[in-house]
């Protein structure tokens, strides 16, 4: 994996499942009713499979809830946020290196120390490790917590752009016009990609967790196979692990807690990986997708993902409307159309080509399919008038009506009717498939 915090994605979708604070209306089955909880989801009709949806989601929510925060995990975060606050560089470069490059490079010693007083971190040499000293919560101030790793060099080394080149306006008062004018050349930091990453985080000086990540390389960049695990000492347990060099590729991760299965997502894809990152355009590149997500031991969610088609798809629904015209008394009637057929588009594509279902784990019924329909997000008022042929600032006027628009999952059941997703499983079921989404439209 190239990014230690992916970790926290699966982590994040847990805690934003089950600890949403808007409310909801929800179906409220009998809970006495055990010979409805109890039967088959094939056994029942699509009315009382809803209610036995509700029962089932309501408890897995209720199980998520019961699940203690990591430590270790909160610490890995708040790390990340203190590197946004304060950008460092392990480099010998520029500035703006993050826990990406601390988990995926070698030759990189330094130990660096949070001063909370400047809000920045204070480096001092190290031969050995490379070493972060910080608060382990958001709200501490005092640095409790470490986290420290040491690498193993591959061969292959990787440039990444550090500081992008820069230019800027400059005036010329002989001949009175603006000059396009480079101020300062890129800069690039040139990684070489680790064979093993080991890592310890200690909180209060206790051990709280191990990270380890092996990789296998051919001459390109992306790892061939790649194994990342964190270990945390309450609890957890997160394995993800990457196979390039199989047809399709694969990708199996896990989250375990006392040894339960909380999250698990495998995916395979015959997407050709190393021409897409090298620059491809080539919608055959894309290729398909399965992807198979369970949460608990209570639901899977099945995939059937053609990046290829609904890549192409969306490209002719882009190219097929026209953006409307500033300069017309009609513009932001035309934009809050535009934006609407955009995302009705984007539905529809959706919904051809990508291809999603809710599944019992118990019994391997399908409870529902998951479709997409295009709402309605909210709008706001930009304060300008149409004057003399132009769009005019105003203060004196409720202004023009901007609306935006986004894309809602629904459940579809058996007997076709279709209840948003979010009835069943709050918040947090957007917050699963805007990850997948991401997965998709990362190409």
């Amino acid at each position: 994996m190239k990014n230690i915090f992916l970790i926290a994605v699966g982590f994040c979708f847990i805690l934003s499942c089950s600890k949403s604070e808007d409310p909801v209306a929800v179906i409220q089955p009998d809970p006495t009713d055990q010979s409805l909880i109890n039967a088959p989801y094939s056994s029942l009709s699509p009315e009382n499979q809803k209610l036995k949806l509700e029962s089932e989601a309501k408890n897995t929510i209720t199980e998520l809830e019961t699940l203690q925060t990591s430590s270790a995990v909160a610490a890995m975060l708040n790390l990340d946020r203190l590197l946004k606050i304060s950008s460092i560089d392990i480099l010998n470069g520029k500035a703006d290196n993050g826990v990406q490059e601390i988990i995926n490079l070698a030759d990189a010693y330094g130990i660096y120390t949070w001063n909370n007083t400047l809000q920045a971190w204070v480096k001092t040499s190290s031969t050995g490790n490379l070493t972060f000293k910080f608060p382990s919560k958001k709200t501490g101030v005092l640095n409790n917590a470490e986290f420290s790793t040491t690498a193993t060099a591959s061969t292959v080394s990787v440039e990444i752009v550090d500081t992008p080149v820069r230019y800027q306006y400059q005036y010329n008062p002989q001949t009175g016009t603006y000059t396009y004018v480079l101020i300062s050349q890129e800069v690039l930091d040139n990684l070489k990609l680790p064979l093993t990453v080991n890592g310890t985080i200690k909180i209060d000086n206790t051990p709280s967790g191990t990270v380890t990540q092996t990789n296998t390389f051919g001459t390109a960049e992306v790892p061939l196979t790649s194994k990342f695990n964190l270990t945390t000492n309450d609890g957890y347990v997160f394995d993800f692990n990457t196979n390039k060099q199989t047809n399709p590729a694969v990708s199996d991760n896990k989250i375990t807690f006392n040894g339960k299965n909380i999250y698990s997502l495998s995916i395979d894809t015959t997407s050709k990986i190393d021409e897409l990152l090298n620059g491809s355009e080539l919608y055959s590149d894309y290729g398909k997708a399965n992807m198979m997500y369970t949460l608990l031991n209570n639901f899977v969610i099945l995939g059937l993902v053609d990046t290829t088609n609904f890549a192409n798809q969306q490209q002719i629904d882009e190219n097929s409307l026209t953006y409307p015209n500033y300069n017309t008394s009609a513009y932001y009637t035309n934009l809050n159309i535009y934006r609407k057929k955009l995302s009705e588009l984007k539905a529809t594509a959706q919904n051809t080509h990508i291809k999603l279902a809710l599944v019992s784990k118990t019994d391997k019924t399908k409870i529902a399919d998951i479709v997409v329909k295009s709402e309605l997000d909210g709008y706001y008022f930009n304060s300008v008038i149409w004057q003399n042929n132009n769009w005019t600032y105003s203060n004196n006027t409720t202004g023009q009506r901007v609306e935006r628009y986004k894309e809602v999952y629904y459940l579809k059941f058996n007997d076709n009717t279709q209840v948003a997703a979010n009835v069943y499983f709050s918040t947090g079921f957007d917050t699963l498939n805007t990850k997948f989404d991401e997965f998709i439209n990362g190409f």
